[in-house]
């Protein structure tokens, strides 16, 4: 946004100084003005690549992205969210979600920006995406200025163990003296902070399911829907089991610019193919009672 302001003001001077000094000079022919302007509009492009150009900045959302035939959705790579398959596709629910979303709601084709999360508002104002979809949380980053979407899926914070040591815990009060991983900011980390139980930050859940192979913790605190691809038989994390214990519940949303009609317009997409939703879960093994009632 600054680089936008930085170059109104940059042309609003070079207009200024070009009136002052037309005097000095003898005056252009249209084919010198002509030759000007289409050097401006080059410049002025070359400047915005990537990003809103000025004259679209007053455009609602949809219409921008509709005009440019293209949503930009910003992720994070983790599962079961946006993932590389063995055929090296990118795939996972949300995923498919934005790609429904793009190709059924809005018409348009997608692409994918990898980014960090510190990135978000920063690409959202500056056009480099048009919407961060990656399981976000509607409790994470409550210090960014973007619109919040309904939520679309919900989420458990489920108790995971030693597949040995599963059936040793019926309540979370069962495991008081116990040493907890779970990953940071999360809804598992408040949680268990009430609780005054004892545990570890890591930035991933894989991370944090790992502590307990590592011996750096008894039991972990993760998302039911990484519980669902990463825990169990054939999973990644054969020797692990979830509990029946659930700490807290969540929702999904997807985060857009402040104010922006993208936003009132995958409320609409949800309402009208919930069923949709419900297939891609189906498919990823999730639970459709994660998926909220309309």
């Amino acid at each position: 946004m600054k680089r936008l302001l930085g170059l109104f003001v940059s042309m609003v001077l070079v207009v200024c100084l070009i009136t002052g000094f037309s005097g000095c000079g003898k005056d252009k022919t249209p084919e010198e003005d002509k030759t000007l302007t289409e050097e401006n509009d080059k410049q002025n492009d070359k400047e915005n690549e990537g990003g809103i150009a000025i004259e679209d900045m007053m455009l609602p959302d949809v219409a921008l992205v509709r005009k440019n035939g293209r949503l930009s959705i910003g992720i994070t790579e983790h599962s079961p969210f946006h993932y590389i398959d063995t055929d090296g596709n990118m795939v996972g629910v949300d995923t498919d979600l934005a790609m429904l979303f793009s190709i059924a709601g809005l018409e348009v084709d997608y692409s994918f920006v990898y980014m960090r999360p510190e990135e978000i508002e920063t690409a959202l104002y500056e056009g480099t995406i048009d919407c961060y979809w990656s399981g976000v949380l509607d409790t994470e980053y409550p210090d960014l200025h973007v619109s919040r979407s309904i939520p679309y899926m919900k989420n458990g914070q489920v108790v995971v163990v030693p597949k040995g040591k599963v059936n040793e815990y019926k309540s979370i009060e069962d495991m008081k003296d116990l040493t907890f991983s779970v990953c940071k900011d999360s809804y598992a980390e408040e949680a268990l902070k009430q609780l005054g139980y004892k545990y570890i930050t890591s930035d991933f859940e894989y991370e944090a399911l790992f502590a307990i192979s590592a011996g750096t913790a008894d039991a972990a605190v993760v998302s039911g829907l990484s519980v669902d691809t990463m825990v169990g038989e054939d999973r990644d994390y054969d020797y692990l089991a979830c509990t029946d214990i659930v700490l807290d519940m969540g929702n999904y949303v997807v985060l857009f610019r402040e104010n922006s009609d993208l936003a009132v317009g995958f409320e609409m997409y949800f309402n009208e193919n919930r069923g949709d939703f419900l297939d891609r879960a189906m498919y990823y093994n999730i639970s459709t009672d994660m998926i909220p009632e309309i």
